[in-house]
């Protein structure tokens, strides 16, 4: 009877421990490709404020044309 009952815990043990080796795979997946969204966004943000650089260095020199061919207000 005690070795049926442990072999039950055994085998219980082990469903617990294969179920959880399934959720740490999910988790491994989950923060690379949380990682990947980060790295992406960081990207992004980046394109963004060298994109606002440009403009700001546009306008400025639109301003000065503005200024040279008397088109200002």
């Amino acid at each position: 009877m005690t070795d049926n009952i442990e072999y039950l815990i055994l085998e219980h043990l082990k469903s617990l421990r294969h179920g959880q080796s399934i959720i740490e795979a999910d988790l491994k997946d989950i923060k690379a490709r949380l990682l990947a969204m980060e790295t992406h966004q960081a990207a992004s943000h980046i394109d963004s404020a060298r994109q606002s650089s440009r403009l700001d260095d546009l306008d400025t020199r639109l301003s000065r044309l503005e200024v040279r061919v008397s088109l200002n207000d």
